[in-house]
């Protein structure tokens, strides 16, 4: 190969796959990426991610992290919506851990006790066996209807093949029972499986409870971020006090 200096360049020789523009922006970006390939390596996870309300003027709160200190060292909180586009809130944002650390508190004291815990599963264990009961009530009707429905089948089957009519004269009364037939079978499975997922056991419940106790009394935000929209309803922060409201069911 000849050395770049006796290369003979015509600029524009070969038509551009993209525009000098694009490429010059492409590249840039390129080498954008390159200095800075660790920033966006660690993405920030916010427990209460939705559920904060501001208390002072009813905007939702968001989560926000900046570089702040001499250490420029993350600072991540939650900030008012409304304080941040300058529409008059004078609500302070509150740092992250000390609010995710006190729902948690809130969370384990009411809910993760030993005695809340067995009196919630309890609680849900008897709402399972209740549904439970019901569907197999509805099972048992399921069930007689299938069988007068195969019933009036076979007489119309039998109907046909002992007097000789024809077919096209109780083909429309055949396929509406038929219909209802596969209907109710669709029915009664939808039943089985409802009645399945009703039989969970207390202790199974309780399983499942000390699990997500494990995960907030070792403060695992990722998996307590799974489960937190479960429980609790909305956090209010005002300019002196949070307030935690859980769901119905755990209030």
């Amino acid at each position: 190969m000849k050395p770049e200096e006796e290369w003979i360049v015509v600029p524009d020789g070969l038509p551009a796959i993209i525009d000098v523009e694009t490429f010059n922006k492409a590249q840039a970006k390129m080498v954008y990426n390159k200095k800075n390939s660790g920033q966006f390596k660690t993405r920030e996870v916010y427990l209460l991610s939705g559920l904060v309300e501001c208390g002072e003027c009813g905007s939702s709160m968001y989560g926000n992290t900046r570089m702040c200190g001499r250490n420029k060292s993350n600072y991540s909180s939650y900030r008012c919506s409304s304080r941040a586009n300058h529409q008059g809130c004078v609500n302070k944002e509150v740092r992250r851990d000390y609010i995710d650390n006190y729902v948690l508190d809130e969370l384990y004291r009411r809910l993760f006790s030993d005695m809340s815990i067995r009196k919630l599963a309890a609680m849900l264990s008897g709402y399972n066996q209740k549904k439970s009961a019901e569907s197999s009530g509805e099972l048992t009707k399921a069930n007689a209807e299938l069988e007068e429905t195969t019933r009036k089948i076979s007489s119309i089957v039998q109907l046909v093949t002992e007097s000789g009519i024809s077919i096209e004269t109780v083909k429309d009364e055949l396929r509406r029972q038929e219909d209802r037939k596969r209907f109710i079978e669709g029915y009664i499975q939808e039943l089985g499986m409802k009645n399945r997922v009703a039989a969970i056991s207390e202790e199974a419940v309780l399983e499942l409870l000390n699990c997500s106790k494990d995960f907030v009394r070792t403060r695992n935000i990722p998996e307590c971020r799974n489960f937190i929209n479960s429980y609790i309803e909305k956090v209010v922060v005002f300019g002196d006090r949070v307030e935690v409201f859980f769901q119905g069911a755990c209030a």
